[in-house]
């Protein structure tokens, strides 16, 4: 995904799929988020992250 300069996610997608519906709700979630953005000599930037995300079934 892509931490924009004013902290929004965009660009968000799967790098291994699980299927059974997990990875849009994966997405869904991480368009959500808001971060503080990441800064270059004090000025926001966008940056490119990979993120994790865990699934824990009940």
């Amino acid at each position: 995904m892509v931490v924009t300069a004013d902290g929004t996610v965009t660009d968000v997608r799967v790098i291994r799929r699980l299927g059974a519906g997990l990875d849009e709700r994966a997405v869904a979630a991480a368009q959500q988020w808001q971060f503080s953005p990441a800064l270059r000599h004090g000025t926001p930037v966008a940056v490119l992250v990979e993120m994790a995300v865990e699934f824990r079934l009940r």
